[in-house]
């Protein structure tokens, strides 16, 4: 069956390679003929060049036009009038010529353009019987029309596929008409047959031959006498190979067949032996060079590797087991207490904020670490879920976490080094895993220092990474164990379960990030490479007050009200303050279009939220939720659900303020054509102008507060899909913006102009 396949093959590749090589020739040729095409209409267009000067007017006589055609040595040279009649020709009665225009309509287009021309492609027309082209020009008065017969093609390749006495024949068809180039012996049985479409694309072509993939073909048919002579070749050699290889391979089985038993054998006293002495922690001994019984024996040896493993498997399951079951105690123990908490939590309301941010904040990581115990031990309650988590706020909560775990130990200082310039770095992970990673590592290194040091947390971005680095002056690491301390299990605390670093390891590498030690005697640094992920729409990492004269704080807290002062005392702003919801209410129906509201969440001593607030006063464009509980799901979701962007309090005191008067000279587009973008961006730029652009007015709202309600706006009265814009721009209206105006291309009386429209215009950004 190999020796079929391996023939098969063999001729098939023959037979591949026969085609192929008339494949390429049929091309190589086909190019010829473009080219071929290309030099005459170059050569026909210079032609009619001279044949204009020596043609001033129609009324030349027979002999001067045919001394012109000569001159030129053009084998057709007509003179038609603006009618499309023929009334002068070198070559036949010209009132039996049919009308130009019926031909093609496109020469009637000719005469709006002096000097303009169309070419036919290689045609064979009526009564001629040798392919032609023809060139018509327009002078102004008249139409002038030459022609050349392409002989040259009939007798180029012809001299060239004399050469190959496999080409029986070759036809250029010019549409469905064969005009023949070579004829050979016709009685060759079964030839084969080659066609190359022939295209010249030229964009001034007519009388198209109806077509529109293709202008003419070229078409070989070769004989099989040389293919069928290599065929026979190789089929005459694979039969002697065969038999040589068949009486090979007998003498082959019966000396392989005399080694195979004596190797068997030696292999299987071996296993016995082994087996008798029930030793299965040395492997087999590797008794012959043969490469497949060397298999055996690897598989044999895998197999005992594979037993040992299973034992220790063993052994570290009756582990597990025990950690589980610890686990199960612990988690039991700690829900019943947790859930105390949780129920006087609301009653502890005389408490200042920050301590009851604090104490919020201590039981969430409490019942996270009982929902951990929980998954450990196979039955999570819980699903760790991954989003967009803030870098600054994250590091911020845990270093406020571990400041109140070691407020007893005045000797340990713990610093948070982060900077402004990382407020919008955030990292594609669960929050609950990377507080629990960065609290691991603080607790390390308070635990090497002995509560007695320093450690620094900073980051910096790197490329398309955030590094986050805890940094302790303790003594080091041992060099004799830095390269077990991030394997599981490996510990040397008294009672430690060693899975702290191992963890962040693991989590840090299943993110694509790495995790790097570097500790010498004088301090250790750990540092967390995590690829950076797009902050999310909802979380904002500055805050633009760009038509904002007034801002307005709603807090229980007077902390949070200083704050506010301070860091707007610059912007020449109205500041207006409430410390409880019903005051807000009593003195707003609405958020004012030029104010901004800053709300808090938590409103102590109230039915209402700041989220019920902004609901009410029903301008959620105009209201941030300032609260710190940012990066709580069930905030972000209610926050997302009405549209509200939401500022971690975190950030109040660091967070970039911009106040960014309009630019009188910019205007809004909104349309949804990108390349009226592009034409108004162009005009508008050399007037000194700036044109934003938006294809939908769901788009601009997005940006809404970035722009002055004095910008001037242009709307697309067809926004597709049926959307008008003279109805859709009443929600821009809504949010204060004055200077509206409808763009059209169709007659502006035919619309009804809305009162918060100004004017309809046309399309064309020359108006402005």
């Amino acid at each position: 069956m190999a020796f079929t396949i391996a023939t098969n093959r063999k001729w098939g590749k023959t037979v591949g390679s026969f085609k192929e090589k008339y494949d390429r020739l049929t091309k190589v040729y086909a190019d010829q003929i473009i080219e071929i095409e290309k030099s005459y209409e170059q050569l026909m267009r210079n032609s009619l060049l001279g044949i204009q000067q020596e043609i001033k007017s129609k009324d030349i006589s027979k002999q001067g036009l045919q001394r012109v055609a000569n001159k030129y040595r053009v084998s057709h040279l007509f003179l038609i009038n603006s009618k499309g009649d023929f009334i002068k020709s070198t070559n036949e009665d010209p009132t039996k010529i049919p009308n130009l225009f019926t031909f093609s309509q496109d020469y009637k287009e000719l005469k709006s353009e002096k000097g303009a021309y169309l070419t036919t492609p290689i045609i064979i027309p009526f009564p001629e019987k040798t392919p032609h082209k023809f060139l018509t020009i327009w002078t102004g008065k008249f139409f002038i029309e030459v022609g050349v017969q392409i002989n040259d093609i009939a007798q180029n390749l012809s001299s060239i596929l004399q050469r190959d006495e496999n080409i029986l024949r070759a036809e250029l068809l010019i549409g469905k008409t064969p005009f023949s180039v070579k004829v050979k012996d016709e009685k060759a049985k079964d030839p084969l047959s080659f066609i190359k479409k022939i295209e010249l694309k030229n964009p001034l072509f007519t009388q198209s031959l109806g077509e529109a993939s293709h202008r003419h073909s070229l078409q070989f048919k070769v004989s099989r006498r040389e293919l069928n002579k290599a065929i026979s070749g190789i089929q005459h050699r694979y039969i002697t190979n065969f038999l040589l290889t068949l009486g090979l391979i007998v003498l082959l089985l019966y000396l392989a067949t005399r080694i195979l038993r004596r190797t068997i054998k030696r292999i299987t006293s071996n296993i016995f032996e082994m087996a008798n002495e029930e030793d299965y922690n040395n492997n087999l001994r590797a008794l012959t060079k043969n490469q497949d019984f060397e298999k055996l024996i690897q598989a044999i040896n895998k197999l005992l590797k594979g037993y040992r493993q299973s034992s220790e498997e063993s052994i570290k399951s009756e582990r597990n087991q025990a950690y589980q079951s610890m686990a199960r105690q612990v988690a039991h123990d700690i829900r019943s207490p947790l859930e105390a908490l949780k129920s006087s939590k609301e009653e502890l309301s005389s408490l200042h904020e920050q301590d009851r941010l604090k104490l919020t904040a201590a039981i969430n990581r409490i019942e996270e670490i009982a929902y951990n115990l929980l998954q450990y031990r196979g039955k999570a309650q819980k699903p760790k879920s991954k989003g967009p988590v803030n870098i600054y706020t994250t590091v911020e909560s845990i270093a406020i976490e571990k400041r109140m775990q070691y407020r007893d130990s005045s000797d340990l200082h713990i610093k948070n080094l982060l900077g402004s310039h990382i407020l919008d770095a955030f990292v594609n992970i669960s929050q609950e895993t990377f507080k629990r990673i960065l609290s691991n590592l603080i607790t390390n290194s308070a635990e090497a220092l002995k509560l007695n040091g320093k450690i620094q947390i900073s980051a910096h971005k790197a490329s398309n990474n955030i590094e986050v680095l805890i940094k302790d002056n303790g003594p080091g690491i041992s060099e004799t164990i830095k390269s077990e301390i991030t394997k599981e299990g490996f510990t040397t605390k008294e009672g430690g379960s060693g899975l702290g670093l191992a963890h962040a390891k693991m989590e840090v590498e299943k993110l694509g990030g790495r995790l790097k030690i570097h500790s010498c005697p004088g301090g250790t640094t750990v540092t967390l490479v995590l690829p950076l992920s797009n902050p999310p729409s909802h979380f904002l990492t500055s805050l633009n007050l760009g038509r904002v004269n007034k801002v307005i704080v709603l807090d229980d807290d007077s902390t949070i009200h200083l704050i506010w002062k301070e860091r707007l005392k610059d912007a020449s702003l109205e500041l207006e303050h409430f410390y409880n919801g019903k005051d807000l209410l009593e003195a707003y129906q609405e958020i004012p279009k030029d104010a901004l509201l800053l709300s808090d969440y938590e409103l102590l001593g109230e039915d209402l939220n700041g989220l019920d607030c902004i609901n009410q006063l029903a301008s959620p464009s105009r209201s941030i939720l300032v609260t710190a509980r940012a990066e709580e799901s069930e905030i972000i979701s209610a926050a997302k659900e009405v549209g509200i962007k939401l500022l971690s309090k975190a950030l109040a005191q660091i967070i970039s303020i911009e106040k960014q008067e309009a630019q009188k000279k910019d205007i809004v587009l909104i349309d949804d054509d990108e390349l009226v973008h592009m034409n108004w961006k162009r005009t508008l730029a050399r007037k000194g102008i700036k044109a934003h652009t938006f294809f939908s007015v769901d788009d601009f709202l997005r940006e809404s507060p970035s722009y002055s309600f004095e910008t001037p706006i242009y709307i697309d009265s067809n926004l597709g899909e049926g959307l008008k814009g003279e109805f859709l721009s009443e929600s821009i209206a809504d949010k204060g913006f004055i200077d509206l105006h409808i763009q059209t291309g169709c007659d502006s009386s035919i619309f009804t102009k809305p009162e918060w429209i100004k004017s309809i215009k046309g399309k064309s950004p020359l108006h402005l």
